[in-house]
């Protein structure tokens, strides 16, 4: 990342901290089993054609166990149209949606929150800030992220970013430690 780009990333997260003091929701370890709406947020800007069939097939299957399922759709391609269009839970992030620094707007924020999760699944991995921005005005009360020391206090579960940038690991992990919760 560039000097600038680095600039942008603390001045980025000092104003997400300073926003999301204002945000209490209560939080609690939420298993897979037990959840019956989870929220997947996926950059469709920096994802490849493998991990965007490998994440349809993994919300596919939380469907086929009757899980109601919203797709947060990232992609800051100009002129970009939704992926996941025909699903009624999509939401769709742009441009439009987020500021010079990626925090989303309120509105946005409002329509994600309306959703209700009980599981909110952060499958971004790039640097852009906006997914962890999300999860963390968020009022899912699991959210599950990759780590990153600033955000601790804003997710529930955290993995360590893989070494392959594939998302089937982080799928099997984040499947994996959910299973593992009591709640």
């Amino acid at each position: 990342m560039s000097w600038i780009g680095d600039i942008m990333k603390k001045l980025a997260l000092r104003s997400f901290l300073k926003k999301a003091r204002k945000f209490k929701y209560p939080h609690a370890g939420t298993s897979l089993k037990k959840a019956k709406r989870i929220g997947a947020i996926i950059n469709v800007t920096e994802s490849n054609p493998k991990d965007l069939i490998a994440l349809t097939e993994f919300i596919t299957s939380l469907e086929k166990n009757g899980k109601n399922t919203v797709m947060i759709e990232l992609n800051f391609q100009r002129k970009a149209d939704p992926m996941f269009s025909e699903k009624t839970n999509a939401v769709f992030i742009g441009r439009k949606n987020v500021n010079w620094l990626g925090l989303p707007s309120r509105e946005l924020v409002k329509e994600i929150n309306g959703k209700n999760l009980d599981v909110l699944l952060d499958f971004d991995m790039t640097e852009t800030q906006t997914a962890r921005f999300i999860s963390g005005f968020s009022n899912a009360r699991t959210r599950v992220g990759l780590y990153e020391t600033e955000l601790e206090r804003f997710y529930e579960l955290m993995i360590e970013k893989p070494k392959s940038v594939q998302i089937k690991p982080i799928i099997e992990a984040y499947e994996h430690y959910l299973n593992l919760l009591e709640q």
